[in-house]
């Protein structure tokens, strides 16, 4: 089957146009997984800060605590281990075994 100018012409305007589809198709669905992916980098930032501040606000309880609790034992050095750690739920059991007044041999291990 010969293609007359007419047809060929035809069918590369429809080719074109289906490129220019796909195209735009291609380049929403990347706009909105580039999208999704911020939320997403967005919402794990948030958990990041959400820990670093549930962190920040242990800690600070804890230094309180110490000399409230035990004072023969709130140094320096003991505020800087308290300081350093970095777990959350540590930073909690550090509190609860204050708070139902474990020995502080107990607490020694826990720092």
């Amino acid at each position: 089957m010969k293609m007359t100018s007419s047809s060929y012409s035809d069918e590369r305007a429809r080719e074109l146009a289906w490129a220019r589809e796909k195209a735009a198709r291609d380049e929403h669905g990347r706009i909105l997984f580039a999208k999704e992916e911020g939320r997403e980098e967005g919402r794990a930032e948030g958990r990041a800060e959400e820990r670093a501040e549930n962190r920040a606000f242990l800690t600070q309880s804890l230094r309180r605590m110490l000399p409230l609790f035990y004072p023969e034992y709130a140094t320096a050095e003991t505020l800087e281990r308290i300081e350093n750690i970095e777990e959350t739920e540590r930073l909690q059991e550090l509190i609860n075994a204050m708070l139902e007044q474990m020995s502080f041999e107990r607490i020694a291990e826990l720092l």
